[in-house]
């Protein structure tokens, strides 16, 4: 049964995450409402049943009663907090929580969370940032992390933000239950946008959408080996075209420009190779770069 786009809106709400192509040129920008089409050609085509994930609010428990977690912050400090039950459930289920004064965390083992870095609203595969509407939990044995999911239905509308989609997400996270080729995980970031989608609905939705795996970089240009990402990025005139081992600082101000000139690739993605989006354009131009 074909989706209603208000359906579609309110379950994902998904903002902008367009997919400009490999050229150091930005794409042109279409007109509000156009519908962009496949990233590229091939893909392969699947019906999707899409779920969402979020970030539970947490708060400490005020009367001395709730179950105890160690939280440990950003400088190392560890200390005993006492969470209501409910709360915690819901946490533990998301394995992300936000906590006073809007700090995130996520857990990292049994009853014990950690404090994630400023600026991240999640972290995929235990390593990397997330970013709401933009990255998907997914079969990482079917689809490898860094891959990128188009749904159609999404193309063109308007979400909540005001901003077009373009259907465009990455792989970035795993699930316990997100198992199969159909299924998929949507962060959707905090709370309340999740209790809007399940106002409306059952939190659930399948639709069509195609697929393009992250291919296997070339020898030689792997983006996460150091001399891998140099050639990469020197190939894109972003490190001189010299024999030279640049040093980390150079190789880091190198990868920044990189990510810059692609303008989808998320900012709280910068400085990190290994980050879903920017392991795509990477490997993209990696695969450029080799021919």
């Amino acid at each position: 049964m074909k989706l209603q786009p208000p359906v579609f809106l309110t379950a994902l709400a998904i903002v902008a995450a367009a997919f400009p192509g490999f050229s150091a040129e930005p794409a042109p920008v279409p007109p509000p409402g156009a519908k962009q089409g496949p990233p590229q050609p091939g893909g392969s085509v699947i019906e999707a049943n899409l779920t969402t994930y979020y970030i539970a609010e947490v708060a400490a428990a005020t009367t001395g009663s709730g179950i105890p977690v160690t939280a440990r912050s950003l400088n190392g400090e560890q200390q005993r907090v006492l969470i209501p039950a409910e709360t915690l459930r819901r946490a533990e289920m998301q394995s992300l929580a936000i906590g006073q004064a809007g700090r995130m965390w996520i857990q990292v083992g049994k009853r014990t969370w950690e404090e994630l870095p400023a600026g991240w609203m999640g972290m995929g595969n235990r390593r990397n940032p997330i970013v709401p509407y933009h990255h998907v939990a997914a079969d990482q044995t079917k689809y490898p992390y860094g891959s990128l999911i188009y749904f159609p239905e999404a193309d063109g509308y308007t979400n909540v933000n005001g901003d077009v989609m373009d259907g465009c997400f990455w792989v970035g996270d795993v699930g316990g239950l997100i198992k199969g080729r159909s299924r998929f995980d949507v962060f959707v970031g905090r709370q309340q946008v999740f209790e809007k989608v399940m106002d409306r609905g059952n939190g659930k939705l399948s639709t069509k959408g195609v697929v393009y795996r992250l291919p296997k970089a070339p020898k030689g240009f792997e983006p996460g080996k150091p001399e891998g990402l140099a050639a990469i990025l020197r190939n894109c005139g972003c490190l001189p075209k010299s024999a030279e081992v640049p040093t980390p600082e150079t190789l880091n101000a190198a990868l920044i420009e990189f990510q810059k000139s692609k303008p989808k690739i998320p900012e709280v993605e910068y400085g990190i190779a290994r980050a879903a989006t920017t392991l795509w354009y990477l490997t993209e131009a990696a695969l450029t770069a080799a021919k």
